[in-house]
């Protein structure tokens, strides 16, 4: 199957989505203990909406994996609500692999983009799969104006406004509270900017 049918025909993501629950189901203990406390089989599987997904409390007590492979890779989440969840990887080029497709296909190779990511607060995490995948398509870019940009505001104004000027594609991937914070302190920025030349014009006036 090509890609291309693979994202047109509804029927055809079906088949794919109920072929890996069933192979989730009979090689995900985790998974099948879940299933068979609420009555759910891929034998009464007719669509996707009837899979039922793993509450992401379970990735707290329990290490889901499907067979017994050796985990390449361990990734665990902000931890914002208290334990956090991990999810093993056992083969981190799936991982890679999984993002880079979906860029690609909705936004072009990210050798056309400078990356660029606003993400404090993850960056204190080593084991982020988020800042794992940012890291990896700021490499792919191979873009100098791409990575991080912390709070540094006025940087990533000036980065962001001449490309604008070039004509030249960016990618930029925020949390909202860091997204809210540079739209402000740009926009105080600004505002402070043209009072000070209203000043001076009416000085020089």
């Amino acid at each position: 199957m090509n890609q291309l049918s693979f994202y047109q025909s509804s029927k055809a993501f079906d088949l794919q989505a109920i072929q890996l629950y069933e192979k989730q189901f009979s090689n995900n203990p985790i998974y099948r203990s879940f299933c068979d406390l609420v009555h759910k089989h891929p034998s009464d599987c007719e669509s996707v909406i009837e899979i039922p997904f793993l509450p992401i409390s379970f990735f707290k007590t329990h290490k889901v994996l499907t067979g017994n492979p050796e985990c390449s890779h361990i990734f665990e989440s902000s931890g914002t609500g208290g334990k956090t969840s991990a999810h093993h990887v056992a083969d981190i080029e799936v991982y890679e692999q999984s993002f880079f497709n979906c860029f690609e296909f909705f936004y072009g190779h990210p050798n056309q983009f400078a990356v660029i990511g606003l993400l404090p607060g993850y960056l204190e995490k080593p084991n982020s799969s988020l800042i794992y995948m940012m890291q990896k398509l700021i490499e792919m870019s191979d873009c100098a104006d791409s990575g991080f940009y912390l709070d540094n505001y006025q940087k990533l104004h000036d980065v962001l406004k001449r490309r604008e000027q070039a004509n030249q594609k960016t990618f930029l991937l925020g949390v909202s509270f860091a997204l809210i914070g540079f739209c402000r302190t740009i926009s105080k920025l600004i505002a402070a900017y043209y009072r000070s030349r209203n000043w001076r014009h009416e000085g020089a006036s």
